[in-house]
């Protein structure tokens, strides 16, 4: 079994066990297991749209919603 499907029979069987938790914020859509939570993002423009939490531990994935110039395509962006 390749990693990608070990990783998604993993997230199934998550799923299965408990039904997902649906955040949305903005265009962003994001369903998780029952460990994540949401925060409230801060009140600035430049605050993330939706931040999510995971109990117990320290992860933590923020998104922003960016506005500009569309994506060049792949192998053409520069280093990050």
């Amino acid at each position: 079994m390749s990693d990608e499907a070990a990783a998604r029979s993993r997230l199934e069987a998550i799923y299965a066990a408990a039904p997902p938790f649906r955040f949305e914020a903005g265009p962003f859509s994001l369903s998780t297991d029952r460990r994540w939570f949401s925060t409230v993002p801060g009140p600035s423009s430049g605050s993330a749209v939706l931040v999510a939490r995971r109990w117990p531990g320290d992860s933590v994935l923020a998104l922003w919603s960016l506005e500009g110039a569309e994506p060049t395509p792949a192998g053409t962006s520069p280093p990050v």
